[in-house]
């Protein structure tokens, strides 16, 4: 229920932003994803080094 919520805020945007304000929007969503997946990549070279070594 949340995921669709959220995706209908992201694709519909319901409360009419301006423009400005959903390109920092977007820029913002952009670095955390990022963000994200160098943490992600990170875990996985552990993990795989763990694995390795054992």
């Amino acid at each position: 229920m949340l995921l669709t919520v959220g995706l209908i805020g992201f694709l519909a945007d319901p409360l009419h932003l301006p423009p400005d304000l959903l390109g920092v929007r977007d820029q913002r969503a952009s670095v955390i994803s990022t963000f994200i997946g160098a943490v992600g990549l990170v875990v996985a070279m552990v993990a795989l080094l763990r694995a390795h070594r054992t």
